[in-house]
């Protein structure tokens, strides 16, 4: 019998299996904590100048326990498969491309995570909106993801399901550029001084500290996204990312760039410590097996 006849799934289909996991997990883990942030950085008013803990029961006060996941399936619509795609693509790349030199690999992973991150967003896209409507909405205008889809198509046109694309390959190529190299690189260099550790906690470590990196150099980006995004909401409209970005400051100064970063800390390291742990661990588990 051929190798690949002991296994249920191909390869290629098991890698993209782990990746769209790991991401529908990880994110549905940290959803409460998503919709704050998203909330905050959107200048919703009962959430502003509160900590993460006070908004968390303002949200679960006024709105119920059920609010804390608005908008998650949407998410994991749209994370499952771009959590895949993303993982798999940068997998293939950085194990086709060798290079002798680790300067030379480790600005190609750069190049192949910034690649895999706009390749993965492109495809999914329009969830991320409805996503982001959906947790900002404090009404019931939009029943649900279908029915959010079907309204903007109707009131905006088909374009408007890609509102803030432009904005959101802005920060998520150079996000997922960083994310995946760091933890390449955290793996590489740190793997044998952590011997002691388990391999799953040793990726809880280095994925969680990836993301986090990751974050701290792209997060501007991703406040002047959710803006452009939540204009399908408000009926504004900018002529640009430029100009909205420039409408933020001249709004409420710099800091409006870091709304939310403390918040966004505590999503992003423990969701991209996750998603790489299940991750590494399925991929894991087929080669055992």
């Amino acid at each position: 019998m051929a190798q690949q006849d002991k296994y249920l799934f191909s390869e290629t289909q098991w890698r993209l299996f782990s990746g769209a996991i790991s991401g529908a997990v990880s994110r549905s883990f940290v959803a409460p904590i998503e919709r704050t942030i998203i909330l905050k950085q959107t200048n919703a008013s009962n959430y502003q100048r509160k900590s993460l803990i006070r908004c968390l029961y303002v949200m679960y006060t006024q709105e119920g326990a059920k609010s804390m996941f608005k908008g998650n399936g949407a998410n994991c619509l749209r994370i499952a498969p771009f959590q895949a795609i993303e993982f798999y693509l940068f997998d293939i790349l950085k194990n086709t491309f060798q290079f002798n030199n680790q300067n030379a690999q480790n600005i190609s992973m750069l190049i192949f995570g910034a690649f895999s991150g706009a390749l993965a967003t492109m495809t999914v896209y329009p969830f991320d909106l409805v996503k982001t409507i959906l947790a900002v909405q404090t009404n019931q205008e939009y029943k649900g993801i279908t029915d959010c889809l079907v309204k903007i198509v109707q009131r905006k046109g088909p374009l408007a399901l890609f509102k803030g694309l432009s904005a959101t390959l802005i920060g998520i190529s150079p996000y997922s550029s960083f994310k995946l190299t760091f933890f390449q690189i955290l793996r590489q260099k740190l793997s044998s001084l952590m011997g002691f550790i388990n391999k799953d906690t040793q990726n809880l470590i280095f994925g969680g500290l990836a993301g986090c990196m990751a974050l701290s150099i792209t997060y501007p980006t991703d406040v002047i996204r959710r803006r452009l995004q939540v204009q399908i909401l408000s009926g504004k409209q900018h002529d640009s990312y430029i100009e909205t970005m420039k409408l933020m400051y001249k709004e409420q100064g710099l800091i409006v760039f870091y709304r939310g970063l403390f918040c966004t800390y505590a999503k992003v390291m423990p969701a991209t410590a996750i998603a790489f742990t299940i991750n590494e661990k399925l991929k894991r588990i087929r080669d055992l097996h």
